[in-house]
């Protein structure tokens, strides 16, 4: 998170991965996705 250049690279990752993932892994993807929305 303290990398702002980056953080559009590993969003897109991690919509990604959601699209196919476990569920364990959609939802920690939301999470993950929450906590980047509350940097912005």
């Amino acid at each position: 998170m303290k990398e702002r250049k980056y953080l559009k690279s590993v969003r897109i990752e991690i919509e990604k991965q959601m699209l196919t993932g476990a569920p364990a892994i959609k939802a920690r993807g939301r999470h993950l996705l929450a906590d980047f929305d509350k940097i912005k």
